[in-house]
């Protein structure tokens, strides 16, 4: 049940081969469980790890199959064709909204990880710093409709640096592939934090290729007011908490657009520039509001599942390992939404645990109306919890059966098994 939906999609994918040792298939199979399992090292999980067939997987064969180019480019065309899959069976909560109809929205940032055991040590950026180990970057994309996780690049830092800057990944990017696969004719809007800030290269997308940014304003920003773009009309709900939308200049010349809101929850402040100027504000505050989501979804891989180092030195066993990492996510997603929809099954213990945190975090705050539309909009976890990890990575280990699992997670869910 779990991995039936690359059984499903694998034929449609590109770069197949027969392999007598370890199929495509399984292949895909052994990266997802690694990032599942509690393995700290890749002897470790295939000590244990078997075939469903019985028989074990040799190291060698499977750090051989890690460096493998065709490999990597079978796994992309995998994750790639898992967009489709998520789009017909993850529920879409933008698709209510009128305003949204022809708009693509996707989330990036960069995440990373420990470097791989066997990385060499590069010299440091200053002479009194000894050399030391590149952490190993990755930047990934978010689609806001489905939270299907795709991969964009391997951070490709100057020698001597820890990190190569977001604004540098994009623009070494084709512009197409920055579409992010998005129908023809649709508008692609990005939401970035202040990190991909480049007046000139967002002028270029957008003339180019329909693709627009949104982000949140530096703190030494200068920008001069032009005119005000839209009237905030607050007899829409949607608009609570929205104080300005305008024009403005910023010190290279540039107009843009600059929407001011203060969030009625808590209070806070936020100042969003973006070169879209036909979305309503409150869209733009909405949308860039869960661009967190992506945050999240690092914190589910790297905390929930542990995956915090690097599992191999070549740039392309290391991207592979971040596209299992997005296989990972979007098949937890899948299998999630379909034992709820399926077997009406659901998570009695997260909700109330969830109104716990919401009113430790407001404690002593004034303000108690109704949430806004902004912040009760989206209904959806923005990530797996640890139950549910912990109850998948024993399901597999054990090799369940899918009622046997079903049984173990309405204990854990606290829920009745239908």
């Amino acid at each position: 049940m779990f991995f039936n939906p690359i059984v499903e999609i694998y034929p449609l994918s590109d770069y197949q081969r027969h392999c007598p040792e370890i199929s495509d298939i399984e292949y895909l199979q052994m990266g997802v469980e690694r990032c599942i399992s509690s393995a700290q090292s890749g002897n470790e999980f295939l000590q244990d790890y078997r075939k469903e067939n019985g028989h074990k997987v040799r190291v060698s064969n499977f750090f051989e199959a890690l460096k493998s180019e065709r490999r990597l480019n079978q796994q992309n065309s995998t994750n790639q064709l898992m967009r489709s899959y998520l789009k017909d069976h993850i529920n879409d909560e933008l698709s209510q909204i009128e305003e949204f109809k022809k708009w693509h929205f996707v989330a990036g940032d960069g995440h990373y990880h420990k470097a791989a055991i066997f990385d060499p040590k590069t010299k440091a950026d200053t002479s009194r710093k000894k050399p030391s180990k590149t952490p190993t970057g990755h930047f990934f994309s978010l689609d806001l409709r489905t939270h299907h996780l795709g991969y964009l690049d391997l951070a490709q830092p100057e020698d001597g640096k820890k990190s190569e800057h977001d604004m540098k990944m994009l623009k070494r990017q084709e512009l197409q592939n920055l579409r992010d696969n998005a129908p023809k004719g649709s508008k692609v809007l990005w939401l970035w934090d202040r990190a991909s800030i480049d007046y000139h290269f967002w002028l270029t997308a957008k003339s180019q290729k329909g693709i627009y940014f949104a982000t949140l304003e530096k703190s030494n920003s200068v920008t001069k007011f032009i005119r005000d773009l839209h009237i905030i009309d607050y007899e829409d709900k949607r608009n609570e908490g929205i104080i300005s939308d305008k024009m403005v200049a910023t010190s290279e010349g540039f107009e843009i657009r600059q929407v001011l809101y203060i969030n009625p929850q808590d209070g806070v402040e936020y100042r969003y520039l973006t070169n879209e100027f036909t979305l309503p504000a409150w869209a733009i505050v909405l949308l860039y509001k869960h661009r967190w989501d992506i945050e999240k979804v690092f914190d589910e891989l790297k905390s929930k599942c542990v995956e915090q180092r690097s599992w191999a030195s070549s740039k392309t066993a290391k991207k592979a390992h971040a596209l299992f990492l997005c296989l990972t996510h979007n098949l937890m997603l899948l299998l999630e939404d379909s034992i709820r929809v399926n077997e009406n099954m659901q998570d009695t213990v997260e909700p109330k645990k969830k109104i716990i945190r919401a009113k430790t975090k407001l404690k002593g705050w004034r303000k108690s109306s109704p949430p806004s539309f902004i912040n009760s909009f989206f209904k959806r976890a923005t990530q797996r919890t640890c139950r549910f990890i912990r109850w998948l990575r024993a399901s597999l280990y054990k090799r369940l059966t899918y009622k046997q699992s079903l049984v173990e997670l309405a204990h854990v869910w606290q829920c009745e098994l239908n």
